[in-house]
């Protein structure tokens, strides 16, 4: 009998646990869709962009992301580590599961702090943004001409970033 109490409190105790850490979102919230009246295309795009601040300073990275004919679209602004992002710089991500990607800048060279990485099969990015939809990021370097603004998002920060991937390919 005492066996069973105790097993029933775990149970419960688990249940209380998951519940406070569990965050859900559902689509509708956090992502808005357009239709271009011309073309008749559809896009999506993340309602609110996310900043994810370096532990110590204003230094940070403003995330913005959006989708295109099958194509999803990460454009960084990189707070931090100078204004200038070269054409042959990189992020790389660390997800909670110790799995890592890099993601390669695909704008033009430019120094107003914007990044730009396409995903999807023609830019041979597929499985990054599989990664992106299916794991939670620990932390995010983002490398410019002078160095690199290093985030680590919030619990909170990396499930609205792991949903939006997931809501922008539905």
């Amino acid at each position: 009998m005492k066996s069973v109490i105790v097993y029933t409190l775990l149970l419960i105790h688990c249940s209380l646990f998951d519940g406070l850490n569990h965050i859900e979102y559902v689509c509708e919230d956090i992502i808005s869709e357009e239709e271009d009246r011309i073309t008749g295309n559809r896009s999506k795009f993340l309602k609110e962009s996310i900043f994810v601040s370096e532990k110590v300073g204003a230094n940070g990275v403003r995330i913005y992301l959006s989708e295109a004919e099958g194509v999803v679209i990460i454009q960084f602004v990189v707070i931090g580590a100078g204004d200038c992002i070269d054409d042959d710089e990189y992020t790389s991500f660390l997800f909670r599961d110790g799995t890592r990607i890099e993601l390669d800048h695909l704008g033009e060279a430019n120094c107003n702090r914007k990044f730009f990485a396409f995903l999807g099969d023609e830019f041979g990015t597929e499985n990054e943004l599989i990664q992106l939809k299916y794991n939670e990021i620990e932390a995010m370097r983002v490398w410019t001409s002078n160095g690199y603004v290093e985030v680590y998002p919030t619990t909170e920060e990396s499930k609205l970033l792991k949903a939006a991937f997931s809501c922008l390919t539905k």
